[in-house]
């Protein structure tokens, strides 16, 4: 059962990461660039291109 605890850690720890990252480009979006939508797109397609760096280097 350590390995299913320590990969639900690995997650949460991403989770978090994530939402404190997603937090602040949309601040810095909205601030710099007057538009929520804009965080949004940076945070997807920069979030999508890490996912499949990290996918293509773990394959």
């Amino acid at each position: 059962m350590g390995v299913v605890v320590y990969h639900l850690l690995l997650v949460a720890l991403g989770g978090s990461l994530g939402a404190v990252a997603r937090y602040t480009i949309d601040q810095l979006a909205i601030t710099y660039l007057n538009s929520s939508l804009a965080g949004t797109f940076i945070v997807n397609i920069s979030g999508s291109f890490v996912l499949g760096l990290l996918l293509g280097i773990t394959s």
